[in-house]
């Protein structure tokens, strides 16, 4: 998994399980899939999803 802003580049790598994606056909039915990030770009920080009904992304 990579994570990439349009002027930064890179921002983040990582993994997800693929398991995790069929468990939750046909369409996260319970929101995002977990993800296991290894490197986050400095100064970079994740926004809330949309998805996760809590917090709208700003």
């Amino acid at each position: 998994m990579r994570s990439t802003d349009g002027s930064a580049g890179v921002v983040e790598r990582g993994s997800w399980d693929v398991r995790d994606c069929v468990r939750e056909q046909p369409w996260l039915p319970n929101g995002p899939i977990p993800l296991q990030v290894n490197w986050t770009a400095d100064g970079f920080r994740r926004q809330a999803t949309l998805t996760t009904g809590r917090d709208a992304v700003s």
